[in-house]
């Protein structure tokens, strides 16, 4: 069997999480990829599609919807005609039905939502405005990374045997967080601003920003108003320059997260 899971990754959860599935399917046989969707272009996606037997979708939950980038990839795939799917999301805590968002706009294009999986993951929120509880420490993540490995290795088995895989899910408690996160969307999306002092104009964040939200004028970056909320700019800024909310990131609560295993860098999705 061949699939292909095209995964959007904001800090890197999902990035390892499509990794990681992509192994234990190998070893059981599959012929099995996954790209970051920030490197597929419209010409190569139907081919793409066309040549698996399984389609893969994985995202990061955020207000339990689906990333932006995420809905953009679903409206330009193609129609299903029957072809089995699956759907991963990585969470912090609790979506309600995060991997069935997707799962139910594939399923009007025509795809076979078979698998449906949500795996918690660290936290990789850490902006000051929204004081959270995380950590940046690679061991402190191990783990949370070893159960989201052991629920993977399930789906595994169930897509093996040819055994549907669907991890319980609540539509209400998932509307509770997502109604109010679509109402107030478009607000949040020029929450990001720049500390100009800081700046060294690397251009690391408007290179690596998958929505083309930032530029770089006089040498220094300069916001729109179509974030995403990856957390990229943020979380990987050599200078902690960027503010989010006209907050910079307060030192006393540690370096970023930088994804949840040593030597990810946001480059590799790009």
């Amino acid at each position: 069997m061949r699939i292909v899971i095209l995964y959007f990754s904001g800090t890197g959860n999902t990035h390892w999480a499509a990794r990681k599935i992509v192994r234990f399917l190998s070893e059981q046989g599959w012929d099995a990829c996954a790209m970051s969707i920030e490197k597929i272009g419209d010409a190569e996606l139907d081919g793409l599609v066309e040549g698996t037997d399984v389609l893969g979708l994985g995202y990061p939950i955020y207000g339990s919807d689906i990333p932006e980038p995420s809905k953009e990839l679903i409206e330009r795939l193609p129609a299903g005609n029957g072809k089995p799917a699956m759907v991963f999301c990585t969470q912090w805590q609790f979506s309600g039905d995060g991997a069935m968002v997707a799962g139910r706009e594939l399923m009007k294009k025509g795809y076979d939502v078979r698998w449906k999986a949500h795996l918690k993951m660290p936290n990789n929120v850490c902006i000051t405005a929204i004081p959270l509880p995380y950590t940046a420490d690679f061991h402190k993540h191990v783990p949370k990374l070893n159960r989201a490995e052991k629920r993977i290795g399930r789906m595994i088995d169930r897509m093996v045997q040819g055994r549907s895989y669907r991890w319980p899910f609540c539509r209400m408690m998932g509307a509770l967080q997502r109604v109010p996160y679509r109402l107030l969307y478009d607000q949040w999306r020029d929450m990001p601003s720049l500390e100009d002092a800081r700046c060294t104009g690397c251009g690391r964040c408007a290179r690596n920003c998958p929505a083309g939200n930032i530029t770089m004028e006089g040498g220094l970056a300069r916001f729109a108003d179509r974030c995403v909320m990856c957390l990229r700019c943020y979380n990987f800024c050599p200078t902690v320059a960027i503010k989010v909310y006209g907050k910079l990131h307060r030192d006393r609560r540690g370096r970023p997260f930088q994804g949840p295993v040593e030597g990810f860098k946001p480059e590799d999705l790009r």
